[in-house]
């Protein structure tokens, strides 16, 4: 999917946001609008794989003009900074990794509304750079919005000087029925589908937008090839995405023994 249709909409069609992203700007503005500049600055989005946290960063970051980075798991101190100061538009920086650190906190500061957004958190916590980012954070005294998967609440507990400055929990929510029926109106143009077949692509795909949106293409390709403009689960007969892990069939695991 392109950025736009990653967003539901961020920035293409005028589509009403899921209620994760429309959670996730909501506590955005509560990070960034707190009464004083020394309270907690930190928000955290956490749960499951799949349910549209990328989206929303995007989203949030669009609607806010936020600086977003997405971490990756090779990354370590340096390469987290580095990726900071690309996003703040300085090209070649160098220098020890205090000296682009401050670097990077005093280009915070010329805008200190504007949101810093860190898409796969865990990782700052994994490999050691969340204490980085917390003293750019304490320093820049800009909203800082992390993003993670269900455990990095408990992660971000061992960290007593980050936990205290979260202001913040947002727990994101699986996709409902009112969410699908956007999602379908976005990938399903031209064609209805039933609320009784949209539950069940809700169903098999557990809530989770990623699995949705793969049912949702399926879908759109099945009413492409047959002709049929009216999905129902009778008149359907294509792939779903579903939760469970498709079993091997034909196929056994042999013990040592066997």
């Amino acid at each position: 999917m392109s950025e736009k249709t990653k967003t539901v909409n961020g920035g293409g069609r005028r589509e009403a946001p899921l209620k994760i992203m429309s959670g996730f700007l909501e506590l955005a503005f509560r990070i960034r609008d707190r009464q004083q500049i020394d309270s907690p600055n930190i928000g955290v989005m956490h749960g499951h794989p799949g349910l549209g946290k990328s989206y929303s960063s995007i989203y949030a970051r669009n609607r806010l003009n936020g600086v977003l980075i997405e971490v990756f798991d090779s990354w370590r101190r340096r390469d987290f900074v580095l990726a900071l100061l690309a996003e703040l538009g300085v090209t070649a920086p160098k220098g020890t990794i205090t000296e682009l650190s401050d670097q990077a906190i005093m280009l915070l500061q010329d805008n200190p509304r504007r949101p810093l957004i860190v898409d796969e958190a865990d990782k700052l916590v994994d490999h050691n750079i969340i204490e980085l980012l917390r003293g750019i954070a304490d320093r820049a005294k800009v909203p800082v919005l992390l993003v993670g998967e269900e455990n990095l609440p408990a992660k971000l507990a061992r960290f007593d000087r980050v936990h205290s400055r979260v202001g913040g929990w947002y727990a994101a929510p699986p996709c409902d029925l009112e969410d699908c029926r956007k999602l379908a109106n976005l990938f399903l143009p031209g064609v209805e589908i039933t609320d009784e077949l949209l539950a069940e692509v809700r169903r098999k795909g557990d809530g989770r937008a990623r699995r949705i949106v793969s049912s949702l293409n399926d879908m759109a390709e099945w009413a492409r090839t047959t002709g049929v403009r009216k999905l129902d689960l009778g008149a359907y007969t294509g792939e779903m995405n579903i939760e469970a892990t498709p079993k091997m069939r034909g196929a056994r695991l042999v013990g040592r023994d066997a």
